[in-house]
């Protein structure tokens, strides 16, 4: 567990943060200049502020005590890769390697082949730094962070910069690393995709203070409803897990709080296989009751959380509780009237187009 409880003011800005971190990865997310980065840094000890860090047992600074960066067993993985341009990618994983702490074999001990493998990086090990894509440093990069043995992990923003390729390339290596490792990590981003896939926790800071906390799932449904608002991707997400396969139609089925979703695919999956679904909330109708002899096969059961107006005008944002997950459906306000719909009421969700991505067949 990390403990923050931290004040820092600068010339234009001040940060307030009171807040508790367990192991696995959650999300700070935020404007510019909400001071997520200031916060990675003082917890980093790499810049000064008042108040008390504390990890675990141990305190890194208050209570007149003070912990150098090095000795706090933090990796950070900065926007701009800062790797040794003098050495390639040997080296740098070397340099990393050395300046560890000394750690018992088995003792949660993060080894250099299996890192390397985890992040594809065998084939570039005799690459110069000055040589490699901006996908490929970002990959050594965070190799050399979990190279130190970190107890904390902090990703401020690691695919700022990337294009589209590039981004996709290496969002499945973080994931990698994210379910794998057994410490906080703290993950910088703007977008909001690529929180749902690695978070399962979020926070958000505005103005340099917490804003809203809780489950990834939970925070991004009421960012959504927000009129002051974010700038949200606004897909909606349900993780689901494969249950069967149909040859005749080659349908890959999903369930869903004990109901089925359905995609196109050649070939089954693994049953038992996580996956993650996005779609459009323009893409959600709502029925108040089940609907037959449709050419919609995405029909589940839900229950309305919250009804309120968008940006636009005319239109409203129903909030839809799908088991313990929350997705968003976009309804003009004449059809929000009509069908009497209300919190607290029984509906059921049409799902008109649903893209799904596979994070074990990646």
């Amino acid at each position: 567990m990390l403990q923050i409880n931290i004040k820092a003011a600068r010339a234009d800005f001040k940060l307030d943060v009171e807040l508790r971190v367990s192991s696995g990865a959650t999300a700070l997310f935020g404007p510019s200049g909400s001071g997520k980065t200031t916060l990675l840094r003082c917890l980093a000890g790499l810049e000064p502020c008042l108040g008390t860090v504390r990890y675990g047992e141990q305190i890194w600074q208050g209570k007149g005590q003070w912990l150098a960066p090095r000795r706090r067993g933090v990796g950070f993985v900065f926007q701009d890769n800062r790797l040794f341009n003098h050495l390639n990618v040997a080296g740098n994983l070397d340099f990393a390697e050395q300046r560890a702490p000394s750690v018992a074999s088995g003792d949660g001990v993060l080894h250099r082949d299996s890192i390397v493998d985890t992040l594809d990086l065998g084939h570039l090990l005799k690459r110069q730094s000055t040589d490699l894509s901006g996908g490929e440093a970002r990959r050594v990069a965070l190799a050399r962070a979990l190279l130190a043995q970190p107890r904390l992990l902090l990703l401020d923003e690691p695919l700022t910069g990337l294009d589209p390729a590039r981004k996709a390339e290496i969002l499945p290596y973080l994931r990698r690393i994210t379910e794998a490792l057994d410490i906080p990590i703290l993950y910088v981003s703007h977008l909001a995709d690529e929180v749902a896939q690695l978070c399962a926790t979020m926070v958000v800071l505005d103005q340099g203070q917490v804003a809203i906390q809780g489950s990834t799932r939970a925070v991004l449904a009421k960012l959504r409803l927000d009129p002051a608002g974010y700038s949200l991707a606004g897909r909606n997400l349900l993780q689901g897990r494969v249950v069967g396969f149909d040859e005749a139609f080659r349908l890959c089925l999903i369930n869903v709080a004990g109901e089925h979703l359905q995609f196109v695919r050649n070939q089954p999956l693994p049953e038992d296989t996580q996956v993650h679904c996005y779609f459009d909330p323009r893409d959600v109708v709502i029925a108040s009751e089940r609907p037959k002899h449709l050419s919609v096969r995405n029909i589940l059961e839900a229950e309305i959380h919250a009804i309120q107006d968008a940006q636009d005008d005319g239109i409203r944002h129903v909030s839809l509780n799908i088991g313990d997950q929350l997705i968003v459906s976009q309804l003009t306000h004449a059809a929000v009237a009509q069908l009497d719909l209300r919190p607290g009421q029984r509906v059921f969700a049409l799902i008109k187009s649903v893209s799904v991505e596979e994070p074990d067949a990646l």
